[in-house]
């Protein structure tokens, strides 16, 4: 297996470097494009690179070296995809959504013919071992998503949550798997707002009922609802201490890796805010039980990865 992997720093909270990152997707012709809510990874394989390539990927990391880092290792690679797949590199240990993160991300390169087989392999390692990981030990017990934890806030604070009225401002990957979340457990959604209506999906559409608007017109509005659930990719205060301030009641549940609401909005009477530390700490008191979990799932994911490279090496001796 021969690899490069660019890893993008401050994403989503400089959103340069996702730019950075989609600029070279399309300019290498095999390479897997992963971005969650903490990371922003370029997985390259050397396959099919010619001098120009190295010679971009080079100008890259120089110029733009505050932003990018590069690791040419192969054990190393391998070792922090699995570790990322299995949930144990999450801030969060044992996170459900990143393994659904990462196949979407390879099956998004299949479509673009992005995929060759060096990538094949490592991916489907990657995406058997995260399963392993998750069948063989309770890693994921208690280690809820955002979404999952956000959606136990507002039911532990409400109860009866039936009439709520929930906002959501944000369409990406998170505001639709709390949506998702949201429409299972018949949690009404009464408004969605978000930057960009053209880039809010369909998939987002699909999940809710209710009209999606500019999250302008949702801050002008905030008085309608009860909750409000804030997961947008911004990278300043969306919501401000001005919005909330002649509101009797409001429910804020801020789970932005960049905090969208500001924090002295807990100031104004009858407003609350749960922001993504509340989050990681609620969830972390429930998972610190799971000591003997994460060392059996590190080891999976260690004699996983000794296996793989073991036949990597093979398939290459073989060629020589």
């Amino acid at each position: 297996m021969e690899c490069i992997q660019l890893s993008f720093f401050n994403y989503p909270t400089c959103e340069q470097s996702g730019v950075l990152a989609r600029e070279l997707e399309r300019l290498i012709p095999a390479v897997v494009f992963l971005k969650t809510c903490q990371r922003c990874e370029l997985y390259i394989s050397k396959q099919g690179l010619d001098v120009s390539h190295i010679s971009l990927i080079e100008k890259y990391l120089v110029d733009h070296s505050d932003k990018v880092n590069a690791e040419y290792n192969n054990r190393k690679i391998s070792n922090h995809l699995f570790n990322v797949v299995s949930g144990l590199a999450s801030q969060v240990i044992g996170e459900t959504e990143i393994q659904g993160q990462i196949k979407a991300a390879y099956l998004v390169s299949i479509d673009k013919n992005k995929i060759d087989s060096t990538l094949h392999r490592l991916f489907q390692k990657a995406l058997f071992i995260g399963k392993k990981v998750r069948f063989e030990t309770r890693l994921s017990d208690g280690g809820f998503s955002y979404a999952g934890a956000a959606f136990r806030v507002i039911k532990d604070r409400f109860g009866d949550y039936s009439n709520l009225k929930v906002a959501i401002f944000g369409a990406g990957a998170i505001a639709q798997e709390f949506s998702l979340i949201a429409k299972k457990n018949r949690l009404p959604i009464s408004g969605v707002f978000v930057r960009d209506i053209e880039k809010a999906g369909s998939a987002l559409v699909d999940l809710v009922e209710c009209p999606i608007s500019f999250i302008q017109e949702g801050l002008l509005s905030l008085n309608q609802f009860d909750v409000l659930v804030c997961a947008t990719g911004a990278t300043g205060f969306v919501v401000e201490t001005n919005h909330v301030c002649h509101l009797n009641n409001l429910f804020c549940v801020d789970f932005s890796s960049s905090s969208n609401i500001h924090p002295s909005v807990e100031e104004v009477d009858g407003v609350t805010l749960v922001t993504l530390e509340n989050l990681v700490q609620r969830i972390k008191s429930v998972s610190n039980n799971r000591a003997l979990a994460i060392s059996s799932a590190t080891q999976i994911v260690s004699d996983e990865m000794i296996c793989f490279l073991e036949v990597e090496s093979a398939k290459v001796s073989s060629l020589v």
